[in-house]
């Protein structure tokens, strides 16, 4: 990865978790991002931030696990589709085990997708499904994500598209 894109996902990813603690009007108890990650299953509250470049992030936090949080990036979101884990594409996920630092990443060849099944403007919120597999960022090891769902409102940073 780019140290400019390292750089510039990080300061979204710090953004994504400015919004965690940020009160809304709309009902977030059933907003989710579930997993079976290595095996086991996963659950964390669900939040999206689309930023003004069109880069969908769809972020899982949960705070009393080891796994505190995992990081979906979509680089050229464009509403419901499938979109390909494809380094040539630019769209990639992002695993992130704590709040300091990004402990797994898929840098496109490992293979997998997410698919954005549904847009739901009154909640304005996205739903669908994903699965991947990702490297350890500062060793050899890999875990793979698999039987991924979410629901998650999206915040709109910047002058994003629609």
């Amino acid at each position: 990865m780019r140290p400019f894109s390292l750089l510039a996902s990080l300061t979204l990813f710090l953004l994504c978790l400015s919004f965690a603690g940020c009160d809304s009007s709309a009902d977030e108890s059933d907003l989710f991002v579930r997993a079976t990650v290595d095996g086991q299953p996963w659950e964390g509250r669900g939040f999206a931030v689309l930023d003004s470049q069109n880069r969908l992030f769809i972020t899982g936090e949960r705070r009393d696990d080891p796994i505190q949080q995992i990081v979906i990036r979509i680089d050229r979101y464009i509403g419901p589709e499938v979109y390909a884990i494809d380094s040539t594409q630019g769209q990639f996920f992002i695993f992130a085990a704590d709040t300091v630092r990004t402990r797994y990443a898929s840098r496109g060849n490992e293979g997998g997708q997410i698919v954005v099944e549904r847009f739901i403007p009154g909640r304005n919120s996205v739903e669908g499904v994903f699965s991947f597999e990702a490297s350890e960022v500062d060793g050899p090891g890999t875990v793979r994500i698999t039987d991924g769902t979410f629901l998650a409102q999206i915040r709109i940073v910047g002058a994003a598209a629609k």
